[in-house]
């Protein structure tokens, strides 16, 4: 069959522009393992061979989504051929020997030159500071090799230097190993059977598809779907004794998102088939500020002021959690509202005041509440995925 010439010319056209978009991808993917392999060759807290070069690329590659293979030890040495000869504009100084792999022979040489003024180090040096206050960012690889790479690329020592802003430091010790190991794991989306001490109880194992760690109140947890009760779980780090890889597939929500599942939560327990509701309070002028400043919860809203107290309202999912950040105020917060919550509060205090050594008897009575607020009963529930509206918590 022949083609006529306005054929051959679209024909010629349409292969020269498959040529050139293939062309463009093979330099964009050259161009990323040159990256890669720069980076590598700089970081002498490690050694880098044919292997462990591979596989940083083949991560890279992950990370930016291109679904391609891991690079073979032939497509490696042209690289690092490309690189040594001056055919991309430089000589890079790669040296290799069997005790170190490859590396740098001068510790200063990067492909990838960056200028910064004292502004920007200064503020750069700062973020390296508080990355480093990250719990447990000492068993984290691959945060703490970042922070290295940053320290050396742009010549910047954090080092000995103070941060100018300070978080609290966690005491919870024992979850601080687990963050760095789950972290892999949940990066590459892998299935992992839990061996988990409970409290109370026995120890059991807990299959679990990881999403993410979450952290409430110095606590951590890591949060993904349970096989075993077939929704989310909350597994607390702290009571984790073994992590292995299970062979069962990774089972993925499209679209989860943790704060978005928690925004109607205090802390992490939820209750099966819990709504909001609204829980209206008032305090008095002497935590009032702390209130203000500090909301209890995204939720809260300043109803009424007055010179003895103000009034606030809250939407959340009543649990253990909320309870007990009212009670923390003591004598200084009162629930108006919802009956239930403010009959649990009146208990509760009750037994506080019984474990003293005080008779409740006449000290306390179910009054009446004599405050009162108008409370609109038409808010709008939305109708919500089975996974949304509970979770199993392993405490």
């Amino acid at each position: 069959m022949h083609l006529i010439p306005i054929q051959c010319k679209y024909f010629a056209l349409d292969f020269l522009n498959l040529a050139k978009s293939k062309k463009m991808a093979y330099s964009l993917h050259a161009n990323i393992r040159y990256r890669v392999i720069d980076r590598c060759l700089k970081d002498y807290s490690r050694t880098y061979f044919h292997d462990e070069l591979a596989d940083a690329i083949a991560d890279e590659f992950y990370e930016l989504g291109l679904k391609l293979d891991k690079p073979s030890k032939r497509t490696i040495d042209y690289d690092i051929s490309n690189m040594r000869s001056g055919r991309l504009g430089y000589e890079a100084p790669i040296a290799f020997t069997k005790s170190d792999g490859y590396r740098y022979s001068d510790p200063n040489f990067s492909l990838f030159k960056l200028s910064l003024n004292r502004q920007a180090v200064h503020d750069l040096t700062q973020t390296l500071l508080l990355m480093k206050q990250m719990p447990g960012i000492e068993s984290m690889p691959v945060v703490s090799r970042s922070i290295t790479l940053l320290e050396q690329e742009l010549q910047i020592k954090a080092e000995g230097k103070k941060p100018i802003i300070y978080f609290e430091e966690s005491t919870n010790d024992d979850s601080k190993p687990w963050i760095s190991v789950l972290y892999e794991k949940i990066r590459r989306k892998q299935t992992i059977s839990i061996q988990y001490q409970p409290f109370r109880s026995s120890p059991k194992e807990i299959l679990l598809a990881p999403y993410s760690i979450y952290e409430f109140n110095h606590r951590y947890y890591v949060v993904g779907w349970g096989y075993e009760d077939n929704q989310i779980a909350f597994v607390s780090l702290d009571r984790i004794s073994e992590v292995t890889d299970s062979i069962r597939p990774y089972l993925e929500i499209p679209g989860f998102d943790i704060r978005t599942y928690m925004a109607e939560t205090y802390g992490v327990r939820r209750p099966d088939k819990a709504t909001p509701q609204t829980i209206i309070f008032k305090v008095s002028n002497w935590v009032w500020t702390d209130i203000k400043t500090k909301p209890i919860h995204r939720s809260q809203k300043l109803i009424e002021e007055s010179f003895e107290f103000n009034t606030y309202q809250l939407d959340v999912i009543l649990n253990d959690d909320i309870r007990h950040r009212l009670l923390s105020f003591g004598s200084n917060l009162v629930v108006l509202e919802p009956r239930s919550l403010r009959e649990d509060m009146i208990k509760e205090l009750k037994e506080m005041v019984r474990a003293y050594g005080v008779d409740t008897e006449e000290l306390y009575r179910d009054d009446s509440i004599c405050y009162s607020i108008a409370i609109s009963d038409d808010r709008k529930i939305y109708e919500e995925p089975a996974y949304r509206n509970k979770h199993v918590f392993y405490d």
